[in-house]
């Protein structure tokens, strides 16, 4: 899920790399 450009660079990476997280937990 892509979020609006509203957030900056940095805290648009944060929310992707939180989404990733729980994904990469799930798949270990």
């Amino acid at each position: 899920m892509l979020k609006p450009r509203e957030f900056t660079q940095n805290e648009y990476e944060f929310v992707s790399i939180d989404d990733m997280v729980p994904s990469d937990h799930l798949l270990r």
